[in-house]
């Protein structure tokens, strides 16, 4: 019995100080948290339990001599019950150090954005995305531009943002601040749109592939660069809706290619026509 009671006074010592210490950090890491919060409140819970099992131990402790065959039954009864509240207590310690450990996650959240939203908070966003930590570097690239929406790289900016995100499989987020950067550079959109069809190709987003290469050819800056994009149309066709189905819309771009003015033994013609055999074979 002397060995268990030697046991729970030596878990009581290593509680009573782990509890101090942790106190202690958590009152440095949370000031605000305030003496009534629920934190504030469990940890206090936490020391009663813990001057209580310090009591018990004392009693025990307190046992006579002469009474050793009565004191050994009861002090063996007293340990396992003083064992078992010890394991409760550290089991509550655990899960609100769990809990406190999220508020400091978020601590550390907030001073990153803090570093993201300066002056050259990008350049943070940069170091995130090296890492391949994409998710967390498209956001930083976003805040930094919430507080910097004058800096003159925004554009380029705007595209790493939208990569990171795409790299991180959020597609749809990614779109979005091509579809934001679009609004705010019009004068870039032609260009932006058909980078964007690509970008939805990789991302097997046909169909909104098919829809944005179509634009942006109507956007093209000359008829034989508007042609080349018509003709991806027809592969972005294709993908999404079947060989035959590609093959009727590169039909379609040869016509347009001929009714420029285009003869077979252009570039353009000559790998459309390329193309039409290789999907005829499939």
């Amino acid at each position: 019995m002397k060995g268990i009671r030697n046991a729970v006074f030596a878990s009581a010592a290593v509680l009573g100080l782990g509890l101090s210490g942790y106190l202690l950090f958590t009152r440095d890491e949370n000031p605000g948290s305030g003496s009534g919060s629920r934190e504030s409140r469990a940890i206090e819970d936490l020391q009663t339990q813990v001057a209580a099992l310090r009591k018990e131990i004392s009693r025990m402790t307190g046992v006579s001599s002469t009474d050793s065959a009565r004191a050994g039954a009861a002090e063996g009864a007293a340990s396992a019950s003083l064992e078992e509240r010890l394991r409760g207590i550290e089991k509550s310690i655990t899960s609100l150090k769990s809990a406190m450990d999220g508020v400091n996650m978020e601590k550390g959240s907030a001073d990153r954005n803090a570093l993201f939203a300066a002056a050259e908070g990008y350049l943070k966003a940069d170091e995130y995305f090296e890492a391949g930590k994409y998710a967390i570097a498209g956001e930083g690239y976003l805040t930094f531009l919430q507080h910097n929406p004058n800096h003159a790289d925004v554009r380029s900016v705007l595209k790493k943002a939208r990569d990171a995100f795409l790299k991180a499989g959020y597609a749809e987020k990614a779109f979005w601040v091509n579809e934001e950067m679009m609004k705010k550079f019009p004068q870039h959109r032609a260009n932006d749109l058909w980078e964007q069809a690509n970008l939805e190709k990789g991302a097997g987003l046909y169909d909104s592939a098919v829809k944005h290469a179509a634009e942006a050819a109507e956007l093209a800056p000359t008829p034989e660069e508007r042609l080349w994009r018509r003709s991806y149309w027809a592969y972005y066709v294709q993908l999404r809706d079947g060989n035959d189905a590609g093959i009727a819309a590169l039909r379609q771009v040869q016509q347009e290619i001929a009714d420029a003015g285009f003869d077979a033994n252009t570039k353009i013609a000559m790998k459309m026509q390329e193309k039409l055999v290789e999907w005829q074979k499939k």
